[in-house]
């Protein structure tokens, strides 16, 4: 299925939010580097699907109510069979504690990625200044640094570059007190694939790739794509 019919049958369910089961899907088609994903109906599948991946993996919870997972106990990390069972139920408990009405679609079993900084790419349209991307330090602190900088969409290769020379902690992608450099050409490309999207398909109002993980190589571990509904 191509990308505009996934978005069209997306619209068609009176949704503009896509899951992030379904905003990978969209990556992956238009080649965006992600992690091995299986979305799971049920605990039992998801226990199924860990085995397949290997542990230690992390499983996700699928809500179109909840956004943001991680604040209301929909991911864990999973490193045996033992325990898929019993903390798929767990953090099903959690969010409908705190969200009773939250509709549960399933579970995304996915490849667990430790190595590597992370860093978040986003994309927004902006009613003052167009279609702006956006680049920094990512992971669960990226609101508390801030440490990021932004183009007007399209942006080219040096524009990309540019964009990771600028922010405060750029050392740390050369490798900054003894670790590893980053393969910065694989960041640049992601930011360029990323630009490139929204170009191609203006019906994109927002993307959040968040956390991405660079090391030797980028890899997008989680994501968030909202549409227009005009």
């Amino acid at each position: 299925m191509s990308v505009a019919e996934e978005f069209e049958n997306i619209l068609k369910t009176g949704r503009t939010i896509l899951n992030v089961q379904e905003s990978k899907r969209i990556l992956e088609i238009v080649g965006f580097p992600i992690n091995q994903s299986f979305f799971s109906h049920s605990c039992e599948e998801a226990l199924e699907s860990a085995k397949d991946i290997g542990f230690p993996c992390v499983l996700k919870l699928v809500s179109p109510e909840i956004i943001h997972k991680t604040e209301v106990g929909g991911v864990s990390v999973v490193y045996s069979s033992e325990e898929v069972i019993s903390l798929c139920n767990k953090m099903t408990k959690n969010v409908l504690d705190l969200f009773p009405d939250a509709r549960i679609k399933g579970y995304l079993v996915e490849e667990m990625i430790t190595e590597g900084f992370e860093v978040i790419i986003g994309g927004i349209d902006d009613q003052s200044f167009g279609k702006t991307l956006m680049f920094g330090i990512g992971g669960i602190f990226v609101e508390l640094y801030k440490d990021v900088s932004f183009r007007l969409i399209p942006i080219d290769k040096r524009d990309a570059e540019m964009m990771i020379r600028e922010l405060r902690g750029a050392k740390i992608f050369d490798g900054y007190r003894g670790k590893p450099k980053v393969n910065q050409e694989a960041l640049v490309d992601l930011l360029l694939k990323t630009s490139n999207l929204i170009v191609d398909y203006p019906i994109i109002k927002e993307i959040d790739l968040n956390p991405v993980f660079i090391s030797d190589t980028a890899t997008v571990v989680d994501a968030r794509i909202v549409l227009s509904n005009t």
